[in-house]
């Protein structure tokens, strides 16, 4: 009988400590929950970070004023000049990695070997809508490089395409429309062994009635005929005026 006794008065001295525990723990909840209008608590997940986005005025304003015209230049000058600061380059998204045009390639990479940055890296890089399209930025040497890849979701434009609707939207300005020439430099438009087609060059075109435009050639195709075409819409243009 003595240990029958005892034994019930273990197990009820056990099951007040455990009530006290409990209550303890419901007062030393962590700070950083929120309770929600019941009794269950609900815990508030960590916020990610925005991707940082930069608008257009910002891109606009580094670029160097410039004269409207066209002119082709060859791969090894990609913007060596220091006048030019705003660029537009292209690339392909890969899993691991991002393959680029080989002008930007070079710029970024000093003149060392490899056409490519990392995944993480790309990912990393701030945004921009340039004309209603979105599009990386590049920040190296001074210099701001507006970064086209291929479309992800239909209708799956490729960069060099997306290129030419943001140059043609700068190039084509309403009539009486006070616009500050700007100069932009477009690398050669070839991601490994895909190229731009010739309707991807006539944004270029387009916008060389307004702006100064620099087109690089990788020397496999000539481009002179860009220059003769931007030529004449410049003699139209200041005809008009």
């Amino acid at each position: 009988m003595e240990d029958k006794e005892a034994g019930a008065l273990l197990l009820k001295f056990a099951e007040r400590v455990f009530r006290i525990a409990t209550e303890r723990n419901k007062i030393d909840r962590p700070t950083h929950s929120r309770p929600s209008t019941g009794d269950t608590p609900t815990w508030v997940a960590p916020l990610l970070a925005p991707r940082r986005r930069i608008p257009q005025h910002q891109i606009v304003r580094i670029s160097e004023i410039g004269r409207p015209g066209l002119d082709v230049r060859r791969l090894a000058h990609f913007m060596s000049e220091s006048s030019e600061r705003l660029g537009v380059g292209f690339c392909r998204c890969l899993r691991g990695s991002v393959v680029l045009s080989p002008g930007l390639a070079a710029l970024i990479r000093g003149g060392a070997s490899g056409t490519s940055m990392k995944r993480k890296e790309y990912d990393d890089l701030a945004e921009a809508t340039v004309a209603d399209r979105v599009c990386k930025v590049v920040r190296a040497r001074n210099k701001i490089i507006l970064l086209f890849a291929w479309e992800e979701t239909a209708p799956f434009a490729s960069p060099f395409t997306q290129a030419c609707e943001v140059l043609s939207a700068l190039g084509e300005t309403a009539s009486g429309e006070a616009v500050v020439p700007l100069k932009i430099s477009v690398d050669v438009m070839k991601v490994k062994y895909e190229s731009g087609e010739n309707t991807d060059y006539l944004g270029c075109v387009t916008a060389s009635r307004v702006h100064e435009i620099v087109v690089y050639e990788d020397g496999v195709r000539s481009l002179r005929h860009l220059k003769e075409q931007g030529g004449i819409h410049v003699r139209l243009l200041s005809q008009q005026t």
